[in-house]
Formats: structure tokens, sequence, C-alpha cells
């Protein structure tokens, strides 16, 4: 996954990837995630914990009020 990709956490929660953390060997190892219902950021979120979000499709429902 790279920054700006959505993801779910092991709990059910969707989040949007900012940063990638690498270990010595070159392979992701943790993540900064910011959670999409709190805007809460997370830094060093371990990378085993986060799972892609592939469904796609994120409706918006724009509602007018007059």
């Amino acid at each position: 996954m790279k920054v700006g990709d959505l993801a779910m956490t092991n709990h059910g929660n969707l989040v949007v990837i900012t940063e990638v953390g690498y270990n010595n060997q070159g392979t992701v190892d943790w993540y900064n995630i910011v959670f999409s219902t709190t805007g809460n950021l997370r830094t060093g979120f371990p990378a085993w914990w986060l799972y892609p979000y592939r469904d796609g499709k994120i409706e918006v429902i724009n509602e007018s009020r007059k």
C-alpha cells in the first residue's frame, strides 16, 4: 500500500495512509494513518494490522437543503 490509499484496521476502522515506514530489509514495517471517523493521526501503526480497502466505491450523498 502507498500514501493516500484507504485501508481497514484489524478492528474494522477505515483509515488513510499518510506515511510508510520500512525496516532494514526494505520491507514495510509500519504506517502512519489517519482515522476517517475521528481524524486522529496514529503513528507507527504495525503493517500487519492493516488490510487494503478493496471495495472501490465510496458513495457521497450530496443533499441540498433549502
